[in-house]
């Protein structure tokens, strides 16, 4: 026997259900019309280490769930919410500055503004996570 997963709808709702069938081949079922899968997003490596901003956020869910937040400082799109719940709040954004260090650190930092300052591999990095302003180079 194999376990199988498929969608099944009953009246308006779908769901997902687990059933042991016999093994008769592979089976390909076509995605429900409200399910998508959100963007790949964009992968840098600015900071050193890759990391994936602006993911876009999947669809609707199955079943009575409120979706989920997209991450927070990435960008990320935020999940649809099934069943007529709400979608989640997109993840909040950043900002990275990078330039060489033997340039002069940023002269002017609105005090609004939430940052990280680090020096590494030759290079400044200022990581702005939050706040409102602006800064002088």
């Amino acid at each position: 026997m194999c376990v199988t997963t498929h969608l099944e709808r009953h009246s308006h709702l779908y769901t997902w259900r687990r059933r042991a069938r016999p093994c008769t081949g592979v089976r390909i079922l076509p995605l429900h019309p409200h399910l998508s899968v959100g963007g790949a997003g964009v992968s840098t490596s600015i900071t050193g280490s890759s990391v994936t901003y602006a993911v876009g956020g999947n669809g609707s869910k199955f079943g009575g769930t409120a979706g989920s937040a997209g991450t927070a400082n990435r960008g990320n799109g935020g999940f649809g919410g099934g069943n007529g719940n709400s979608g989640g709040n997109g993840g909040s954004g950043i900002v990275i500055i990078r330039f060489s260090d033997t340039q002069a650190d940023l002269t002017t930092i609105a005090a609004g503004l939430t940052y990280t300052k680090y020096t590494t591999g030759g290079y400044k990095y200022y990581k702005f996570t939050a706040g409102t302003g602006s800064v002088t180079v």
